[in-house]
């Protein structure tokens, strides 16, 4: 989708959406996402900056000075003041021939860009991860509305025939109050799932990058509950070669690595040769062809050492310790996915066993509800005992509902951690 379908879609009033759409427009628009591609932008810059401080450099200088002497009378001698003025002009051309501190800015720079690189993937798929989550709670909050409005319309029927059947003393007091009871109590239920409905509209259209109200239509999403394929270890081993954050932290390991390796020969001398040229005269001058034919020039090679003998221990002992806590970065981000996939994986086969039982519960609610309001109509139970049974349909609706995509955001989440959802959202 290019930009400008993008632009024409976010100026509608109702947004019709499927999740790659949605995903598309907050790639664009979304502002945290944004910054961090800057923030990739500018570390490609820091190498590029790095390289090119190896080029030669160019310099210029000038100057003037003015000097004045007083002579004292001596005898048969006035005294006098002498002056005179001098103008120079220097130009200075310099290659660095070895500095292990220039080599090492090249090479932080190339494995930073590197791990950018990986981070910039792993921000695209971590925004994809926040638009998908915003995406089921705005269609698990549209379901659950659905439910409520429906709890709503029986409430309000029951209650407009106990009304009239009170009136005309058919039923008692104590099942039309409860009745007015059940009324209220589906109205707040409601208004919740209305204000919870909208809260979610919002979230999404934020992490979208919209600030403007919107209507939102969201297309449905395939939602299979089956099995995971792999076992824990095996996702741990795939999770580690492929997660990008991980990768990204071994880039920088191996940045700080090099900083140490070449920190520790950096007692050796930093070699620059330069051409350099002076042009000096006592008089100002007017044109480049004067300066050239009338001036003093001299001119000249240079090769300058420059040594770090008391900075050098301790940039050893720092880029050292920095290595140490790159490793231990990269050792804690490990196991952090370690717990982290064992965690969703539990997760996942609890809302799997979640979702067969919440299926079986609502088949047999709706089952259990059809027959309380068969019995309450033949005056078998009570109204109280009515409600209940309505109220454990309703509870199992909303059950299986949240079990279907809970497990989606699960499943979506495993796919991020073991480096597969790039893969599939492709």
């Amino acid at each position: 989708m290019n930009s400008f379908l993008i632009l024409f879609l976010i100026t509608l009033d109702t947004l019709n959406l499927d999740l790659h759409t949605a995903y598309k427009i907050a790639l664009r628009n979304n502002p945290d996402y944004r910054i961090e591609m800057e923030k990739t932008s500018l570390q490609n810059v820091s190498f590029y900056k790095a390289f090119f401080s190896y080029l030669p450099t160019f310099s210029v200088s000038g100057s003037y000075s003015s000097t004045e002497t007083r002579f004292a009378p001596t005898p048969g001698l006035p005294g006098y003041i002498s002056s005179g003025e001098g103008y120079y002009l220097t130009m200075n051309l310099a290659q660095k021939i070895f500095s292990p501190v220039s080599i090492q800015r090249i090479l932080d720079g190339f494995y930073s860009k590197k791990s950018q690189k990986f981070m910039q993937v792993d921000k695209k798929l971590s925004l994809f991860i926040n638009v998908l989550s915003n995406y089921v709670d705005f269609l698990k909050a549209e379901k659950f509305l659905e439910v409520k409005e429906k709890a709503l319309e029986s409430a309000r029927e029951n209650a407009r025939i106990f009304r009239e059947k009170y009136r005309l003393n058919a039923v008692s007091k104590l099942n039309h109050l409860n009745s007015e009871v059940n009324l209220k109590q589906r109205e707040i239920e409601y208004k919740e799932a209305l204000k919870n409905l909208n809260d979610t509209k919002w979230k999404l259209l934020l992490v979208l990058g919209i600030k403007e109200e919107k209507e939102l239509t969201l297309q449905e999403l395939n939602i299979n509950v089956e099995d995971i394929d792999y076992e824990f270890s095996e996702l741990m081993k795939i999770g580690e070669s492929k997660k990008n954050t991980i990768l990204s932290l071994k880039e920088e390991k191996r940045s700080a690595f090099f900083d140490f390796l070449f920190t520790s020969f950096s007692f050796l001398p930093e070699i620059e040769w330069g051409y350099y040229i002076t042009y000096q005269d006592t008089l100002f001058p007017k044109s480049y062809n004067y300066l050239w034919d009338n001036s003093q020039r001299s001119k000249g090679f240079y090769i300058s050492l420059g040594f770090k003998f008391f900075d050098y221990p301790f940039d050893i002992m720092q880029s050292k310790k920095n290595y140490n806590i790159q490793k231990l970065y990269v050792k804690k981000s490990l196991f952090d996915l370690y717990s982290q996939i064992e965690n969703i994986l539990s997760s996942l086969k609890l809302e799997k066993e979640r979702f067969s039982l919440s299926l079986s519960s609502l088949e047999m609610a709706e089952e259990a509800y059809k027959l309380a309001k068969a019995q309450y109509e033949l005056g078998k139970i009570s109204y109280v005992e009515f409600l209940n049974a309505e109220e454990n349909m309703l509870n199992a609706r909303l059950s299986y509902i949240s079990s279907q995509f809970d497990y989606l955001k699960y499943k979506y989440n495993l796919l991020f951690l073991t480096g597969f959802l790039e893969e599939e959202i492709r």
